[in-house]
């Protein structure tokens, strides 16, 4: 697997990946396509989204990120998006939670 050069664009100075680590539009666009687990349940009052993904094989060598990591991508309100990567599933639906105040 090798980074599709569609998401170059999306990391720029400003907009909903500012500051964000590079692989965030890879699985940004990978939730929107439906994939990826919930972190958490968000309150119902929140427009707000916690999902996790386990990193595979091919996303480490595509990434450079530790196969087995999780990574948890928290999409606001607002639209903008925020990525983490955590060594357990339970390390990142903590940092969820602590996300939403819950």
């Amino acid at each position: 697997m090798q980074f599709d050069n569609r998401y170059s664009h999306w990391i720029a100075p400003r907009g909903k990946f500012e500051g964000e680590q590079w692989y965030a539009p890879y699985y940004h666009d990978c939730l929107m396509n439906g994939d990826g687990e919930s972190a958490c349940d968000a309150p119902e009052d929140s427009d707000a989204t916690a999902d996790l993904f386990h990193v595979d094989a091919e996303e480490s060598d595509a990434f450079g990120i530790e196969c087995g990591r999780w990574i948890l991508i928290r999409c606001d309100s607002q639209g903008f998006v925020m990525v983490t990567d955590h060594a357990t599933r339970e390390e990142a639906e903590t940092r969820a939670r602590q996300w939403f105040g819950i």
